[in-house]
């Protein structure tokens, strides 16, 4: 299922520029890892601009992240994974973009817009299937969390 990673004009607020979609990739063969559609489309688009990977003036870009039923009419829950929220909170370190917000659908089919600082302080990061098959244990604790 397609997964957008695009750029935003500041003025009309219209998507353009280089749209890229990517697809979810589970068992890759040299890691036995998965890797989603929003990182898949988040490293298409960075490959464009590797020529920033190491200036301080990173391209800014939206990231919007969709999931569609399989007939494409109604949306469902596309909330990035904790594993997916600390790729692209990494991305400036290791490549020339960095996402300023980010769009999902929710199990109610509504459009959310966030930021990476609010999805890193989130109290309830989910865990796709695969992690969690795989023994990944979580890395993000939030802030407000009070340990007894």
């Amino acid at each position: 299922m397609p997964h957008t990673c695009s750029r935003q004009d500041n003025k009309s607020g219209a998507f353009y520029g280089n749209q890229n979609y990517g697809e979810n990739h589970y068992n890759t063969f040299a890691t036995n890892d998965s890797v989603h559609a929003e990182i898949h489309a988040c490293k298409k688009v960075a490959w464009r601009h590797r020529d920033k990977n190491k200036k301080k003036n990173k391209k800014a870009y939206n990231l919007v992240v969709i999931r569609t039923s399989k007939s494409g009419s109604n949306l469902g829950m596309s909330r990035l994974c904790e594993r997916c929220v600390l790729g692209v909170n990494n991305l400036p370190n290791v490549s020339g973009i960095k996402i300023k917000k980010i769009y999902y659908s929710d199990e109610s089919g509504e459009i959310i817009k966030t930021s990476l600082p609010k999805m890193m302080k989130m109290d309830d990061h989910h865990m796709s299937s695969f992690s969690r098959n795989h023994g990944y244990k979580s890395t993000l604790q939030c802030a407000c969390r009070h340990h007894h």
